[in-house]
Formats: structure tokens, C-alpha cells, sequence
């Protein structure tokens, strides 16, 4: 399980700090307790997201090298569902670099990951 402690959303909308542990949860924007407008509460839904994905790289970038080799990304691919052999990874891994633009040998950078989960083609995992 991927645990993600701090969650803040000061920078996308919301006035004063807000922290909370998440624990694979779902997730409860303050902005609504705090009657912000409409704009303000989507400024901190995004805010929080992008601090999810940030949080979720690091998880799972193990060696710290901000890139995800082979295995990291496969742990990555996992959590959304592929399961498969590591011969067929190695191709799911090879066609994915090449739709990154990454080497294979140095990884996918944390930039690349975090438009994949945006991404809604057949490779994102929106």
C-alpha cells in the first residue's frame, strides 16, 4: 500500500493550512467546509492532485534517482491493473519508453510519469 502522510492544498485556492493522513482513502477538499466559491474548491482539487502524483513517484521511484527503471514502472503499470509475464513486460516496457521518448537503459523520467497520468490514450493511465 502506498501511504501518503502530508497532504496540503495552500497553494491551489485554499486560505490557512490543511493536513491530513490518506491512507488509500478518498479525499475531502476543504474548500468545501471553508464556502469557497466554485473556482476555488476545482483550484484545490487540481492543487491536491498534483501533490498526490508528485507523492506517488516517490513511492515509487525506489533508488531516488527520479526515473523509473524497468521494475519501478512495472510496480507503476501495476497499480493500474497490468498483469503479465516479465518477458511480455520487457515488450509492454520497450513500447512504452519508445511512446515516452525515454531510454530504456536510463528510464522514464518523473515529468514523463506525471503526463501519464493525464494521458488518455492507450499508454496514459487517466
Amino acid at each position: 500500500m502506498i501511504v501518503i502522510d502530508e497532504v496540503g492544498c495552500g497553494d491551489g485556492g485554499c486560505s490557512g493550512s490543511w493536513r491530513s493522513n490518506i491512507r488509500c482513502a478518498s479525499l475531502e477538499c476543504p474548500a468545501s467546509s471553508l464556502n469557497l466559491n466554485a473556482f476555488a474548491e476545482r483550484q484545490c482539487w487540481l492543487s491536491m492532485r498534483r501533490i498526490l502524483k508528485k507523492r506517488l513517484f516517490e513511492q515509487l521511484d525506489a533508488d531516488g534517482d527520479g526515473q523509473l527503471n524497468s521494475n519501478e514502472a512495472r510496480a507503476f503499470a501495476g497499480l493500474f491493473g497490468l498483469q503479465c509475464s516479465l518477458a511480455e513486460w520487457d515488450e509492454e516496457y520497450t513500447k512504452l519508453c519508445k511512446y515516452c521518448g525515454a531510454l530504456e537503459s536510463k528510464g522514464i523520467s518523473k515529468e514523463v510519469v506525471l503526463d501519464l497520468l493525464e494521458d488518455t490514450s492507450k499508454f496514459g493511465c487517466h
